[in-house]
C-alpha cells in the first residue's frame, strides 16, 4: 500500500498522515464510480450499511487499486439526499471545478457507523471560520497527542445546491491540547465534519 497525491505533485517531505485500517464486519467497503451510479461530481453509494441510513458517521478515502487505476485529482466530501422516497449517500469532487467531473471507475475505500462516543459530527461556527479552524473539544481526544483523528467533510443538501463547505484541501493537527481541523482555503461557518 502507498499514499499518494493524485494530481501527481511531489509527495512534500516530512508529510504525516493517520492510516485507519478497520475489522472486518458491516459498514467498511469498496465503491466503484459507473455510468449508473454517477452524475456530474458525483456519485451514489450502494450498500447495506449506509442506505437510507442520514444519520451514520461516513468516511471516505480515494483507492486507486479499488477500480480501474483512474486519477481523480480532487478533493471528496459525503453528502445525503432523499426526495420523496429513500435516501442515498454520495462521495462528491468537492471542488465542483468546470470539467471536474466524477471520472468513471474512480474507487473508494468507505467506512461507515452508528454516531456514538468515537464517531461524531462536528460544525464550524463564526468563530472558527474567522481562523479557518475547528477545535475538536472531545472527551477521546482532549489531552491525547497520540489519537489517530479521521475527518471526511460534509456537504449539505438543499434545493440551492450544497452549503458552504472547504472546497480544497484539509489537515488534522494537534496542538494545546486539542486537536484541530484545518482548511487551507478557509472554513465558512456551517462546515460540517464526520469525524472518528
Amino acid at each position: 500500500w502507498r499514499l499518494f497525491n493524485e494530481d501527481i505533485s511531489p509527495m512534500p517531505l516530512g508529510a504525516h498522515f493517520n492510516v485507519m485500517v478497520p475489522g472486518t464486519g458491516s459498514g467498511l467497503f469498496r465503491h466503484v464510480s459507473s455510468a449508473a451510479n454517477s452524475s456530474g461530481w458525483s456519485t451514489r453509494l450502494d450498500d447495506g450499511s449506509v442506505n437510507d441510513l442520514p444519520e451514520r458517521i461516513v468516511l471516505a478515502t480515494q483507492n486507486w487499486s479499488a477500480g480501474a487505476s483512474v486519477y481523480n485529482p480532487h478533493p471528496i466530501g459525503v453528502f445525503y439526499f432523499a426526495f420523496g422516497g429513500p435516501g442515498s449517500w454520495y462521495i462528491m469532487n468537492a471542488d465542483q471545478q468546470s470539467g471536474g467531473e466524477m471520472p468513471l471507475n474512480a474507487g473508494f475505500n468507505l467506512y461507515a457507523q452508528e454516531a456514538s462516543p468515537n464517531a461524531f459530527r462536528v460544525t464550524a461556527t463564526a468563530a472558527d471560520a474567522a481562523i479557518s479552524t475547528i477545535r475538536l473539544d472531545h472527551p477521546l481526544l482532549n489531552g491525547i497527542p497520540c489519537a489517530q483523528v479521521q475527518a471526511t467533510r460534509l456537504f449539505d443538501w438543499d434545493f440551492g445546491g450544497p452549503a458552504p463547505s472547504v472546497s480544497g484541501n484539509f489537515d488534522v493537527y494537534y496542538t494545546g491540547g486539542r486537536w484541530r481541523i484545518y482548511g487551507s482555503g478557509g472554513i465558512p461557518a456551517g462546515t460540517r465534519f464526520n469525524v472518528l
